[in-house]
C-alpha cells in the first residue's frame, strides 16, 4: 500500500518473469558449470535455491550451513523444503566461534554433523568451518591439532563411509603466531 497509494509505484514487473529473469542469468554465468549455495533455513537462502533447482537440476549443490542459531525443527523444515524442490543438500557446515581453543568444542560438532547427516542421504562433506584459534599470551591453552587430528579420524573411521569428506578451515590458525609484527612510527602530527 505505501509503494502503491502514497508513493505512487508502478507495478511493471509479474513475479513469474522475475524468477525466470534469475534462472537464465545463472545458466548463463555458470556455462555449464555448478552452483554452490548455502542453506540455513532462512527465506533468502533457501528461497533462492528452490528457484534455481528446476534450470540447474544436479548443477546446484546446496550445504545446509548451521551457525548454531537455528531454530527449533529448522532442520526439518529445511529438509522438506528441498525434498519439495528437488534441492540435493550434499554437504553440512557449521561456523563454532572465533578463536576457539578448545579441540573438544569442534569435536562435540563434527558428533552433531555426524548425527545430522543421518537426516540427509546424499551428504558427501563435513565442515566444521573456522574459527581455530592461536594464543594470544603464554597463559593460553595451545589448539592441540595432534589430539584434534587424531580424535577427529577416529569419529570418521567409525563412519566407515569412505566417500564422505571432512573439510576445515584453518585460515590464521596456520600461521598467525609463527611471528611478530613490528612497525616504527615515521611521523607524528
Amino acid at each position: 500500500n505505501f509503494a502503491y497509494k502514497i508513493c505512487g509505484a508502478v507495478k511493471d514487473y509479474n513475479k513469474k518473469d522475475v524468477v525466470e529473469e534469475i534462472r537464465e542469468n545463472t545458466k548463463k554465468l555458470l556455462d555449464g558449470g555448478t552452483a554452490i549455495i548455502g542453506v540455513s533455513g532462512g527465506v533468502d537462502s533457501t528461497t533462492l535455491a528452490a528457484i534455481l533447482a528446476p534450470a540447474l537440476g544436479d548443477k546446484l549443490k546446496a550445504f545446509m550451513i548451521d551457525t548454531g542459531g537455528m531454530r527449533k525443527d529448522e532442520v526439518q523444515k529445511v529438509k522438506e523444503i528441498a525434498k519439495r524442490s528437488n534441492i540435493g543438500i550434499v554437504g553440512l557446515q557449521t561456523y563454532i566461534g572465533t578463536n576457539t581453543l578448545d579441540e573438544q568444542r569442534y569435536l562435540d560438532t563434527i558428533k552433531s554433523l555426524v548425527s545430522l547427516r543421518n537426516r540427509f542421504p546424499n551428504i558427501r562433506y563435513i565442515n566444521v568451518g573456522g574459527g581455530f584459534g592461536i594464543p594470544y599470551s603464554s597463559k593460553d591453552k595451545r589448539f592441540d591439532w595432534k589430539t584434534f587430528g587424531e580424535d577427529a579420524s577416529h569419529l570418521f573411521e567409525q563412519i566407515g563411509d569412505k566417500q564422505l569428506q571432512f573439510k576445515i578451515e584453518p585460515g590464521r590458525s596456520i600461521v598467525g603466531d609463527a611471528g611478530y609484527f613490528l612497525t616504527k612510527v615515521i611521523e607524528k602530527r
